[in-house]
């Protein structure tokens, strides 16, 4: 039977090293560490507050990865009253209802972007300047960038797609990912995985060897160096305010790309 190293405990890894473990291999997974997760881990209470995002899309292939082995856990899907908790920032001001240039573009579901154009160029040729502008702001939340016109046209309305379908796909995992990255650990040890945390690898393990981790990381572990693409730019914060009924649900920043939403309505 052969034993395959797999290195980094991220989702990537507990993936990898269950996939290996359920096609018959040996696996030894190393994560650096001491807890496992990548950017799925959090801090510890009363406030928690995550290093990463805290939704799955239930119209991808990971969810069904996932369902198929029954991983996912509990849920919430996007509240009820969600809509009447929208805000959207417009000229400095907050607004309930959407600019009409932005409800223009999202009436056009059915066309195919380019991939050789950029996101805000496409939308400026069909709809003007004001509507490129509204629509690559609203993508600030999917794309993790601050300026998600200039990229790919494809890249970017195949995800507004997604995330503002009419019954949108977001569900929130009861307590955040970290409850996520329990129940894939739990089901790698059942399958005999063993997990080593705390063991940095400062060299290669022998092969067969999965490297999951980032690419700086990776690159010293393989001795070389990757290409290094133009990297986004966002922060991720996690704030713990005092609730107040007026409370919006989700404020829609759509002159800076910013996004503020209110985790605690679909997860108290």
């Amino acid at each position: 039977m052969v034993t395959i190293n797999v290195v980094g405990g991220g989702f990537a890894g507990l993936v990898a090293a269950i996939t290996c473990a359920e096609a018959g291999a040996r696996v030894h997974l190393l994560e650096a560490h001491a807890a496992l997760g990548g950017r799925a881990r959090a801090t510890t209470g009363p406030y928690v507050a995550h290093d990463g995002p805290h939704v799955l899309y239930s119209d991808g292939p990971w969810w069904r990865w996932l369902a198929d082995r029954d991983l996912i856990g509990p849920y919430a899907n996007v509240p009820l009253n969600a809509l009447a908790g929208f805000r959207f920032r417009r000229d400095g001001r907050l607004r309930r209802v959407p600019p009409l240039a932005l409800l223009r573009v999202l009436a056009h579901r059915r066309l195919h972007a380019p991939v050789d154009a950029d996101f805000a160029t496409w939308v400026r040729g069909r709809h003007g300047e004001e509507a490129a502008t509204v629509t690559a702001n609203l993508m600030g939340v999917a794309t993790f960038d601050a300026d998600p016109g200039r990229l790919s046209a494809a890249f970017v309305w195949e995800r507004l797609l997604r995330v503002f379908a009419p019954s949108p796909p977001a569900r929130y995992l009861t307590g955040g990912w970290n409850g996520l990255i329990a129940r894939l650990a739990a089901h790698a040890r059942d399958l005999g995985v063993v997990i080593e945390t705390g063991a940095r690898a400062t060299e290669l393990p022998p092969p067969p060897v999965i490297v999951a981790t980032s690419l700086d990381a990776a690159g010293r572990l393989l001795g070389t160096s990757f290409p290094q693409g133009e990297s986004g730019r966002t922060v991720l914060l996690d704030l713990a305010v005092r609730a107040d009924r007026r409370d919006a649900f989700v404020v829609s920043d759509l002159d800076e790309a910013g996004w503020l939403e209110r985790y605690t309505l679909p997860d108290p």
